[in-house]
């Protein structure tokens, strides 16, 4: 009777809730929504080992002209807390900025990357990138990279061994014509000065296919080069996921697949790599999605080695094919941490409205193969806010603790009209990394 007692407590305070259900300790239910301006987006995050989450992204109240950059902490209970926002102005005007990137330097601080808009009607808009103290005090502005002077974002950023930051996107030759956007990356010293020695003149750009390129993320390996995934269309409106090795100095690296660029598939309308990480024995993995015939799209990962070439000891012949339960899906960014493979995305049927799309989660081996100790092997698929009805939920990106206890998905959430985009959290329940369990009951190589 008095062992009873002891316990009866925790056994009153129903089930433990098992690795990828949603965490009921934030929130209540394991999402928080955010409400910040009457448009708000959620484009990066990263958890705290405390379970803090650090959303950057983007809030406008009153029209785009009012868009702000913002750096949003949000408590390991789900309550909000620091808040930071960081407008801009040009002469007679206001004008937008936006965090589409953001990453934890090596001194404890954060750096918040989008663009900012220099002028008053619409253009230019540079590269930008913010550093901020952990509670989003402002510490400095990085310079401003003007590529063609038309328009340039930061889609992801990276540290270097030496605390330089490699920071890459898209810049447009011909203002906002989609057609003329070309791969751009740019270095910054410690200091936050453009770096010369990288590139030309501090920048590297890229044309692929004389259409529609963009790097949409990058990742640094041990050998400080840089390998950048992305999306390349053509004129004839295929579009291919790439991935790119540069040098430690911005120039390709013709040890990667012979010219520094890799075409991952093989085409097709909404092919694209949206992001990258390194995993050990030097494996490369890309997430993204494949097109398929009749309109269905696959979320994927693709490994590659240390060459560019796929690595035939990981899914199928180096491609592994995710089941997010749409037809019509994508992974919308990946994680190695410890030593397995997160990855999360969304999906909805083929043909389906934007208010139809569902958030996802999967955990993999190191091979390739679902880990069966995350939901039995298969993909966690949830809605951002049940209780708001049929919205649309879009997870942008996912960081995981070191130990592999807690997972923060972040993104946004909004309803078919896409009037009121809201940014979104959720926070999932991991597994502490335990190798004699985990890694090495099989397919981890």
């Amino acid at each position: 009777a008095a062992l009873l007692a002891v316990f009866s407590p925790f056994l009153a305070a129903g089930p433990v809730p098992a690795p990828l259900d949603l965490d009921p300790a934030f929130g209540g239910d394991g999402t928080v929504i955010a409400d910040i301006g009457q448009v708000d987006y959620g484009f990066a995050g990263l958890i705290e080992a405390d379970g803090d989450v650090v959303v950057f992204g983007y809030s406008e109240t009153g029209g785009p002209s009012n868009g702000e950059a913002i750096f949003h902490r949000i408590e390991a209970d789900g309550t909000p807390g620091t808040l930071a926002r960081f407008d801009a102005s040009a002469f007679g005007c206001s004008v937008p900025r936006s965090f589409r990137a953001g990453i934890r330097l090596s001194n404890g601080d954060y750096l918040g990357g989008g663009y900012v808009q220099e002028g008053c009607s619409g253009l230019p808009r540079y590269f930008n990138v913010i550093q901020v103290t952990s509670s989003g005090m402002l510490v400095g502005e990085y310079d401003r990279i003007p590529f063609a002077d038309q328009l340039a974002y930061v889609s992801a950023m990276a540290e270097q061994s030496d605390g330089s930051v490699v920071a890459v996107g898209f810049a447009s030759t011909s203002g906002f014509d989609a057609a003329s956007y070309d791969i751009a990356a740019a270095r910054f010293t410690p200091f936050g000065d453009l770096d010369p020695t990288f590139g030309t003149g501090g920048m590297f750009t890229l044309n692929v296919d004389g259409d529609q390129d963009s790097a949409n993320d990058v990742v640094i390996d041990d050998q400080d080069r840089i390998l950048i995934a992305g999306r390349s269309r053509s004129a004839g409106g295929d579009s291919h996921a790439i991935a790119l090795r540069l040098t430690p100095d911005g120039a390709l690296d013709a040890s990667f697949d012979g010219d520094g660029l890799a075409m991952l598939d093989d085409g097709g309308l909404g092919s694209g790599a949206t992001s990258i990480d390194i995993v050990p024995n030097a494996r490369i993995l890309v997430g993204g999605g494949r097109a398929r015939p009749g309109g269905a799209q696959d979320p994927v990962i693709w490994a590659l080695d240390g060459f560019g070439s796929p690595d035939p000891l990981f899914g199928d012949g180096g491609i592994a094919t995710l089941d997010f339960s749409h037809s019509y899906s994508a992974v919308s960014d990946i994680c190695y941490a410890a030593w397995r493979i997160y990855a999360i995305g969304s999906g909805r049927p083929i043909g389906g409205a934007f208010a139809d799309n569902d958030a996802a989660v999967s955990v993999l081996r190191l091979n390739g193969t679902p880990n069966p100790l995350f939901n039995g092997g298969a993909s966690r698929v949830f809605q951002f806010d049940a209780s708001a009805g049929t919205r649309g939920d879009f997870p942008q990106s996912i960081d995981v603790t070191d130990d592999g206890e807690q997972i923060a998905i972040i993104g946004f959430s909004s309803d078919n009209d896409q009037a009121a985009p809201r940014i979104a959290v959720a926070r999932v329940v991991g597994l502490e990394n335990a190798l004699f369990i985990d890694g090495f009951e099989g397919g981890t190589r």
